[in-house]
């Protein structure tokens, strides 16, 4: 790139998050104490134990709960607003709180994902044993 290429404005981060609508969020317990939540198929994977690094010992994962996703979706819609106004780490910290008030409401929840080993072409989960039949 030639010095002449460099645009004059300053470079600017954008929050381009699209999300449709609230997915469910699973959240587990790692054995540092480490909190983490994923989506349904990376968290059915976690849940049925699925997530062992070759060379390494399981490590012991507690599944905590799941919600609906509908404050997270908030605090993310909130932080593009945030973002604008104060800046990146004012949409950082929301994001984060969001995190947590979903956590809070996330604990006792015990809905575990669905299986995820048997699928159709739409990515839904299917049940083998009455697939197909009428």
């Amino acid at each position: 790139m030639n010095p002449s290429e460099i645009p004059e404005k300053p470079l600017y981060a954008s929050m381009n998050m699209k999300r449709e609508n609230p997915e469910r969020i699973y959240f587990f317990e790692k054995e540092n104490g480490s909190i983490i939540f994923a989506k349904e198929h990376e968290a059915h994977r976690i849940y049925r134990r699925r997530n062992q690094v070759i060379g390494q010992d399981k490590e012991k994962i507690k599944f905590l709960g799941s919600s609906d996703g509908v404050i997270f979706f908030k605090a993310v819609e909130e932080a593009k607003v945030i973002f604008n106004q104060k800046g990146l780490e004012a949409a950082q910290e929301r994001i984060r709180q969001g995190e947590k008030e979903e956590l809070e409401v996330a604990r006792g929840q015990m809905i575990p994902p669905r299986n995820m080993d048997a699928i159709d072409r739409g990515n839904n989960p299917i049940n083998l044993q009455t697939y197909g039949n009428i």
